[in-house]
């Protein structure tokens, strides 16, 4: 398969994990060293993306009905402190149930992310590590084009 090819599949891979998780807080970063830009790098082959993509699927399949919950009690805790007189006992059990719901998400997503550092060669998690440094330092003013659709390898 050409580069290019490659690069699309990765890129659909990707972007339909992204808009499974826009819109919140939570997200930003949840990719970590996994972000588009970063594996493109890593010359992986038709095999690995495949790999990838069932990975994907199932962490967004957990992650979902969880964010959905997450969602649905800010929205509640939102409510709460809107009122005149905000009921504290309510709002702090709300709190809790929100860093419940965040750390079970973080739970998952961290599952995932070790289950694809697995089907990465030495030589690819050595490049991923290199790379992550490297994005590190540059997240600047400009830090929003790293996270974007993957263009190419490179």
């Amino acid at each position: 398969m050409k580069k290019t090819g490659l690069a699309l599949i990765i890129s659909a891979v990707f972007l339909m994990a992204g808009t499974a998780f826009a819109g919140d807080s939570d997200r930003a970063g949840w990719m970590g060293p996994f972000s588009p830009d970063l594996l493109s790098k890593l010359k992986l082959s038709e095999n690995q993306v495949s790999e990838i993509q069932v990975l994907r699927e199932k962490v967004i399949e957990k992650v979902s009905p969880l964010r959905s919950s997450l969602f649905q009690i800010k929205g509640e805790l939102k409510d709460l402190w809107i009122q005149n007189k905000p009921d504290e006992n309510r709002i702090k059990e709300k709190q809790k149930e929100i860093r419940s719901l965040r750390d079970q998400i973080k739970d998952k997503i961290t599952n995932y992310s070790l289950e694809l550092k697995k089907l990465l060669t030495p030589e690819q998690n050595s490049q991923l590590a290199a790379l992550w440094l490297e994005w590190g330092k540059g997240m600047g003013k400009d830090k929003s084009s790293i996270q974007g659709p993957v263009t190419g390898q490179k």
